[in-house]
Protein backbone atom coordinates (compact mmCIF):
# COMPACT_ATOMS: atom_id res chain seq x y z
CA UNK A 1 0.00 0.00 0.00
CA UNK A 2 2.67 2.07 0.79
CA UNK A 3 4.50 1.95 -2.70
CA UNK A 4 1.05 2.66 -4.02
CA UNK A 5 0.89 5.70 -2.07
CA UNK A 6 4.57 6.98 -3.11
CA UNK A 7 4.40 6.28 -6.85
CA UNK A 8 0.61 7.69 -7.90
CA UNK A 9 2.22 8.27 -12.03
CA UNK A 10 1.91 4.24 -11.83
CA UNK A 11 -0.96 3.73 -8.98
CA UNK A 12 -3.09 6.73 -9.94
CA UNK A 13 -6.59 7.20 -8.10
CA UNK A 14 -7.84 8.79 -11.41
CA UNK A 15 -10.37 5.87 -12.78
CA UNK A 16 -11.86 8.53 -14.70
CA UNK A 17 -10.87 6.83 -17.97
CA UNK A 18 -12.99 3.74 -17.28
CA UNK A 19 -16.13 5.65 -17.48
CA UNK A 20 -18.41 5.09 -21.12
CA UNK A 21 -16.90 7.72 -23.10
CA UNK A 22 -19.59 7.64 -25.70
CA UNK A 23 -20.22 10.32 -28.54
CA UNK A 24 -23.27 11.22 -27.36
CA UNK A 25 -22.38 11.54 -24.19
CA UNK A 26 -19.39 13.55 -24.65
CA UNK A 27 -21.41 15.99 -26.39
CA UNK A 28 -23.36 16.70 -23.64
CA UNK A 29 -20.96 16.99 -21.23
CA UNK A 30 -18.95 19.48 -23.32
CA UNK A 31 -21.99 21.83 -22.43
CA UNK A 32 -20.82 22.01 -18.89
CA UNK A 33 -18.23 22.70 -16.31
CA UNK A 34 -15.04 20.76 -17.94
CA UNK A 35 -13.85 17.96 -15.76
CA UNK A 36 -11.37 18.08 -13.80
CA UNK A 37 -10.27 15.68 -10.82
CA UNK A 38 -11.89 15.28 -7.81
CA UNK A 39 -10.81 14.38 -4.01
CA UNK A 40 -11.98 10.69 -5.23
CA UNK A 41 -9.96 10.96 -8.26
CA UNK A 42 -7.13 13.57 -7.72
CA UNK A 43 -3.15 12.76 -7.46
CA UNK A 44 -1.40 14.22 -5.36
CA UNK A 45 -0.67 16.83 -5.40
CA UNK A 46 -4.31 18.07 -6.27
CA UNK A 47 -5.63 15.48 -3.88
CA UNK A 48 -3.67 17.03 -1.05
CA UNK A 49 -4.87 20.55 -2.34
CA UNK A 50 -8.59 19.43 -1.69
CA UNK A 51 -8.04 17.91 1.45
CA UNK A 52 -6.93 20.83 2.88
CA UNK A 53 -9.76 22.93 1.92
CA UNK A 54 -12.19 20.60 2.96
CA UNK A 55 -10.24 20.13 6.68
CA UNK A 56 -11.64 24.10 6.82
CA UNK A 57 -14.89 22.56 6.32
CA UNK A 58 -14.67 19.90 8.52
CA UNK A 59 -13.46 21.58 11.77
CA UNK A 60 -14.00 19.65 14.90
CA UNK A 61 -16.42 22.25 16.06
CA UNK A 62 -18.18 21.62 12.97
CA UNK A 63 -18.60 18.10 13.15
CA UNK A 64 -19.75 18.50 16.70
CA UNK A 65 -22.55 20.54 15.75
CA UNK A 66 -23.74 18.61 13.36
CA UNK A 67 -24.87 16.11 16.24
CA UNK A 68 -27.90 17.29 16.91
CA UNK A 69 -29.45 18.08 13.63
CA UNK A 70 -28.51 14.31 12.64
CA UNK A 71 -29.95 13.13 15.88
CA UNK A 72 -33.46 15.12 14.72
CA UNK A 73 -32.91 13.84 11.08
CA UNK A 74 -32.92 10.41 12.60
CA UNK A 75 -36.16 9.96 14.67
CA UNK A 76 -37.77 12.13 11.84
CA UNK A 77 -37.31 9.12 9.36
CA UNK A 78 -37.89 6.80 12.33
CA UNK A 79 -40.82 8.56 13.32
CA UNK A 80 -42.28 7.98 9.04
CA UNK A 81 -42.24 3.85 9.36
CA UNK A 82 -41.83 2.89 12.76
CA UNK A 83 -45.60 2.43 13.18
CA UNK A 84 -46.00 0.23 10.35
CA UNK A 85 -43.72 -2.05 11.98
CA UNK A 86 -42.01 -2.87 8.97
CA UNK A 87 -39.25 -0.70 6.55
CA UNK A 88 -37.55 -1.10 3.24
CA UNK A 89 -34.70 0.30 4.79
CA UNK A 90 -32.43 1.63 2.50
CA UNK A 91 -35.13 3.90 0.53
CA UNK A 92 -36.93 4.85 3.73
CA UNK A 93 -33.73 5.17 6.24
CA UNK A 94 -30.42 4.82 4.81
CA UNK A 95 -30.77 6.55 1.41
CA UNK A 96 -32.67 9.86 2.81
CA UNK A 97 -30.79 10.21 5.95
CA UNK A 98 -27.09 10.48 3.64
CA UNK A 99 -28.61 12.71 1.22
CA UNK A 100 -30.64 15.02 3.90
CA UNK A 101 -27.07 15.13 6.05
CA UNK A 102 -25.43 16.14 2.59
CA UNK A 103 -27.70 18.39 1.61
CA UNK A 104 -27.37 19.85 5.08
CA UNK A 105 -23.83 20.52 5.31
CA UNK A 106 -23.59 21.99 2.07
CA UNK A 107 -26.35 24.46 2.24
CA UNK A 108 -28.94 23.13 0.01
CA UNK A 109 -32.25 24.39 0.99
CA UNK A 110 -35.01 21.49 1.96
CA UNK A 111 -37.37 22.46 -0.81
CA UNK A 112 -34.22 21.28 -3.42
CA UNK A 113 -33.84 17.92 -1.65
CA UNK A 114 -35.62 16.10 -4.39
CA UNK A 115 -33.35 17.25 -6.83
CA UNK A 116 -30.44 16.62 -4.95
CA UNK A 117 -31.61 12.75 -4.69
CA UNK A 118 -31.95 12.59 -8.31
CA UNK A 119 -28.69 14.10 -9.03
CA UNK A 120 -27.24 11.57 -6.69
CA UNK A 121 -28.67 8.80 -8.25
CA UNK A 122 -28.04 10.19 -11.66
CA UNK A 123 -24.49 10.25 -10.69
CA UNK A 124 -24.41 7.08 -9.63
CA UNK A 125 -25.59 5.70 -13.56
CA UNK A 126 -21.73 6.52 -14.77
CA UNK A 127 -20.49 3.33 -12.65
CA UNK A 128 -22.73 1.34 -14.69
CA UNK A 129 -22.09 -0.27 -18.17
CA UNK A 130 -25.30 -1.52 -18.56
CA UNK A 131 -27.80 1.18 -18.36
CA UNK A 132 -29.58 1.78 -22.14
CA UNK A 133 -28.19 4.62 -23.86
CA UNK A 134 -31.15 6.68 -23.18
CA UNK A 135 -31.12 6.67 -19.39
CA UNK A 136 -27.45 7.58 -19.64
CA UNK A 137 -28.02 10.55 -21.94
CA UNK A 138 -30.65 11.59 -18.99
CA UNK A 139 -28.90 11.02 -16.15
CA UNK A 140 -25.57 13.24 -18.18
CA UNK A 141 -28.24 15.82 -18.44
CA UNK A 142 -28.98 15.75 -15.11
CA UNK A 143 -25.37 16.04 -14.09
CA UNK A 144 -25.03 19.67 -16.24
CA UNK A 145 -28.03 20.78 -13.80
CA UNK A 146 -26.41 19.69 -11.15
CA UNK A 147 -23.52 21.77 -12.37
CA UNK A 148 -25.47 24.68 -12.89
CA UNK A 149 -27.07 24.80 -9.70
CA UNK A 150 -23.83 24.36 -8.02
CA UNK A 151 -22.25 27.30 -9.66
CA UNK A 152 -24.89 29.73 -9.01
CA UNK A 153 -24.93 28.31 -5.12
CA UNK A 154 -21.09 28.91 -5.07
CA UNK A 155 -21.61 32.71 -6.18
CA UNK A 156 -24.22 32.82 -3.52
CA UNK A 157 -22.29 31.87 -0.90
CA UNK A 158 -19.44 34.02 -1.79
CA UNK A 159 -21.05 37.19 -2.04
CA UNK A 160 -23.25 36.21 0.88
CA UNK A 161 -21.71 33.52 3.11
CA UNK A 162 -23.59 31.14 5.61
CA UNK A 163 -22.98 28.39 8.15
CA UNK A 164 -22.44 25.32 5.78
CA UNK A 165 -19.15 23.99 4.00
CA UNK A 166 -20.12 25.57 0.53
CA UNK A 167 -19.52 28.89 1.64
CA UNK A 168 -16.65 28.07 3.53
CA UNK A 169 -15.46 26.40 0.35
CA UNK A 170 -16.45 29.20 -1.74
CA UNK A 171 -14.54 31.94 0.48
CA UNK A 172 -11.05 29.42 1.05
Amino acid sequence: VMEACRHPEIFSRDYRHLFNRKPEIMAILAQGVPEVPTLGTGDPPMHKRYRALLAKAFTAPRVNAMGDTINATINRLIDAFVDRGNVELHAEFGMPLTMQITADQLGVPRKDYRKFREWSEARIVQFSFMVPLEAEIEATKKRLDFQQYFTERFAEKKADPTNDIISVLANA
